[in-house]
């Protein structure tokens, strides 16, 4: 059982429990379930990083999309277990690479989490991205 940031996974029952509420993965579905874990358990991932961690020892490479596999599979989960558990996507670029994590959804619900300072000295104006104002 792994506790991080008000998620409990525990790995030999396959469940993934958050805001009382918990998501069973059948055994059909483990490669669900090591990437749902490895999102959220390991930060900033990007799509790449995830496919070869769960397709990395596949005999046949994978599904033949790639790593663009996780496109499809991010619609399917927020329908069907990432709402219930209160649980949502949270998406970084950084130099042109997209990295993904799941985060509970509280943190999604901060009004500062885009704020920026500018300045010489980093006492400027705070930009808020959600609403393009700038707040002196």
């Amino acid at each position: 059982m792994v506790r991080f940031d008000g998620i409990e996974i525990d790995f030999k029952a396959r469940t993934i429990s958050h805001a009382g509420q918990m998501h069973f993965f059948r055994k059909v579905d483990h490669k669900a379930f090591r990437a749902t874990c490895y999102f959220i358990l390991g930060g900033c991932v990007s799509f790449e990083m995830a496919f070869f961690y769960i397709y990395g020892d596949d005999p046949e490479g994978g599904p033949e999309m790639g790593p663009h596999i996780f496109n499809v599979l991010l619609a399917r989960w927020q329908q069907t277990f990432l709402r219930k558990l209160d649980l949502e996507w949270r998406s970084h670029k950084i130099a042109g690479v997209s990295f993904y994590e799941i985060v509970p959804t509280f943190k999604l619900k901060d009004p500062k989490r885009f704020s920026f300072s500018r300045g010489k000295h980093g006492d400027g104006a705070a930009i808020n991205s959600q609403d393009g104002v700038a707040d002196v």
